[in-house]
């Protein structure tokens, strides 16, 4: 696939380098600080790390990553990856309405698409089992301390810009401008299976329902040729969540 001259805001390569660059001084700030925190809080010869779990010995129990991530820790991380790529953008002057695909709004069919998309995620939504004692757990852990409008401005808006910038944007162009295959289903269906395994779920129908969201999601971004419409579903969905569970 050919990069045409409205969507060349920057080459393929160097959009892998901004998410590789950008993830990976997100994976060392996270592993540094939790790190941290376990030794501050038992003895080092009691701790080994298996498949992503502490286990505190001698009594062999376990501790998930984030459980011991607090929403503040969260955010404070996550906005490492958009920092990296908002200097960027800043210093290369992109075209933030291109980027962003504002010109999608004046589109019926696009307004379509977004009312379909939202009450079929909501409809997926609804037919989940109740979460478990372990995501619930998870979700108390995240949210100690916070007030509604926090989680709601946190996960329920500037979390979903973020992911959409860099899964339904870069990754995605990254994808269709450098695999050379002429088919958008390229970056749809790989950023819309990474975005679900990233976003790990105790339950497989969570699990499964977020692969489904995630390729509505994809899709869209294809369908509307922005992340504009994408980016209001997203928030939409969080927010809706972030009231039900609260």
């Amino acid at each position: 696939m050919t990069i045409t001259n409205n969507q060349a805001y920057a080459h393929p390569l160097t959009i892998g380098l901004l998410i590789v660059t950008s993830y990976a001084t997100l994976a060392i700030f996270i592993l540094w600080r939790l790190f941290n925190r376990v030794i501050d809080t038992y003895k080092p010869e009691h701790i080994s790390f298996k498949n992503g779990t502490f286990i505190l010995q001698p009594d062999d129990r376990s501790v998930s990553i984030f459980e011991l991530y607090s929403l503040n820790d969260f955010v404070y991380h996550f906005f490492i990856p958009i920092a990296v790529i908002s200097i960027y953008a800043l210093i290369k002057k992109w075209d933030i309405k291109m980027f962003f695909g504002f010109s999608s709004l004046v589109k019926l069919k696009n307004w379509v698409y977004f009312l379909i998309a939202v009450v079929a995620i909501i409809g997926i939504n609804l037919m989940l089992p109740p979460p478990d004692a372990e995501a619930a757990k998870l979700f108390e852990r995240i949210s100690q301390g916070q007030t509604l409008f926090h989680l709601i401005l946190i996960i329920g808006v500037l979390i979903p810009i973020i992911e959409e910038v860099i899964f339904r944007r870069l990754f995605y162009d990254l994808l269709n401008f450098s695999v050379p295959v002429a088919s958008p289903w390229i970056g749809i269906i790989v950023s819309a299976i990474i975005f679900g395994a990233l976003h790990y779920q105790y339950q497989a129908a969570a699990m499964i329902a977020t692969l489904i969201v995630s390729l509505i999601l994809s899709y869209g971004r294809y369908y509307t040729k922005g992340i504009v419409f994408p980016i209001l579903i997203h928030v939409i969905i969080n927010t809706l969540g972030c009231i039900m569970i609260a």
